[in-house]
């Protein structure tokens, strides 16, 4: 745009010289007129001459005024899209920040529930949401896991008597692929959000109507009734503190299947209710 102006400009410049050339001319013709002869022919052209000449000059003054005028504009919005172009860099780096952050948020993927995860992250990845290391003892020792709200904790699976949930269970309330995926989402995304906030309930998982529809059992407020429960609901895996079968185990009162799946994603560590002092 600059080089427009300059063109612009330099036109008129050019334009007003032509001018004052033949006002020059017109000059040098009406001296050279004898002097026994009219000269009006000469004044005429000397005249239009000079007003040829104001009118380029005049021009000229317009357009480099004009030329600067859109120069200080021109100037002014490349300054201003320069500063929104690196304040949305700066703006998007902290969301990208922001986002690996929450994405290193402990979650039980990452702090124990998987014993697979566990053992293949770096000791890089595996920091808590204010970004101190931990080890993987701690992992497995559970100390990194969210809070869970109240009458719920977490309970190593291996404190719970396996024959009270064997391998063979089937599937009847709802099918083994839908019960999985269910526990795959309160694993991905509502852990990780109460490892940063844990005091959100269901209400603030709440799932819009398309979603509810496509499938509400991968939404992240049935995760969390299923797993965590909700006002006015109780469906959560219940354990008996007291000694089982096995001695020192738990007994299961609910949640069988819940727990083989939690088994079979390899998590080290389940929510439950338990029943009885021994784990109150």
């Amino acid at each position: 745009m600059k080089r427009v102006v300059n063109l612009q400009v330099a036109q008129s410049h050019a334009a007003l010289d032509d001018r004052e050339a033949a006002l020059a001319e017109a000059v040098e013709n009406l001296q050279n007129v004898p002097d026994d002869e009219s000269d009006q022919f000469e004044r005429e052209a000397l005249e239009e001459a000079q007003i040829e000449v104001a009118r380029a000059r005049q021009r000229h003054k317009d357009i480099k005024a004009a030329g600067s005028r859109f120069l200080a504009v021109f100037n002014a919005e490349a300054r201003s899209l320069c500063n929104a172009f690196a304040a949305g860099q700066a703006f998007l780096r902290d969301r990208i920040e922001t986002a690996a952050q929450y994405r290193s948020i402990v979650n039980p993927t990452a702090a124990g529930l998987s014993t697979t995860t566990a053992r293949s992250e770096t000791p890089a990845a595996q920091t808590t949401s204010t970004g101190n290391m931990i080890s993987n003892q701690s992992l497995q020792a559970g100390r990194s896991l969210p809070p869970l709200p109240r009458r719920m904790q977490w309970v190593p699976i291996e404190d719970i008597d396996e024959a009270l949930s064997p391998n063979d269970l089937e599937f009847k309330k709802a099918p083994h692929a839908e019960m999985k995926a269910m526990m795959l989402v309160f694993q991905e995304s509502v852990l990780p959000a109460l490892a940063d906030n844990p005091s959100l309930t269901p209400d603030d998982f709440s799932a819009s109507v398309g979603e509810e529809r496509a499938s509400k059992s991968t939404t992240p407020r049935f995760a969390y009734e299923c797993m965590l429960g909700s006002f006015g609901s109780s469906d959560v895996i219940v354990l008996d503190g007291k000694p089982g079968g096995e001695i020192g185990k738990m007994g299961v009162t609910s949640g069988r299947h819940r727990i083989l799946i939690a088994k079979e994603l390899g998590w080290l560590y389940i929510p439950a209710r338990v029943l009885g002092a021994r784990h109150a």
